[in-house]
């Protein structure tokens, strides 16, 4: 062990296209898994980011997430997902959208999110917070500001993600 007062960091204030951190780990379920994300800082007001990961048991998942910032308080994050499982025999898809335009007049806002199965979190996510969500929530909005009020028009659209698994009965004969 050695002591140190001192930590001595680069401090990179510009953002730099290359590989980030990999994610490394096992689980029963799928085995040895290695996360690999590629950052591509495409220009100031645009990124994206490339990723594989790669279950042993289960097989290889894409990735990738573009987001944008535009004149006019325009702004968004879209990402796309894609797995094949091998052990159970089917494809996963995740699609999650958030895109906005803000300002003193017309306002408009969509966060849209699709799985192609209940239990994708579950099984992929690699954030707590959405292996635990009961809901998967997607809502729309459109707002128009006049001199002393505002009207709204606002949709939301629920997906219950309780996992419920199938009861195979045999009875002998």
């Amino acid at each position: 062990v050695l002591y140190t007062p001192f930590l001595w960091a680069p401090a990179i204030t510009e953002r730099k296209t290359g590989l980030l951190t990999p994610i490394i780990g096992y689980s029963g379920q799928k085995g040895f898994f290695y996360g690999q994300s590629f950052f591509w800082a495409i220009a100031e007001d645009k990124d994206a980011t490339i990723t594989l990961d790669w279950y042993l048991k289960r097989g290889l998942g894409k990735g990738l997430e573009y987001r944008y910032i535009m004149p006019g308080n325009i702004e968004g994050t879209n990402r796309v997902y894609h797995i094949y499982d091998k052990k159970l025999g089917k494809n996963f898809y995740e699609l999650k959208s958030v895109n906005s335009k803000r300002d003193g007049g017309f306002s408009s806002y969509i966060n849209l999110n699709l799985l192609s199965g209940k239990n994708f979190y579950r099984e992929y996510s690699r954030h707590n917070y959405e292996r635990i969500n009961r809901f998967l929530e997607s809502t729309a909005e459109l707002s128009l500001a006049e001199k002393n009020s505002r009207f709204y028009l606002i949709s939301q659209y629920l997906i219950d993600l309780k996992f419920t698994a199938s009861i195979l009965r045999i009875n002998k004969v």
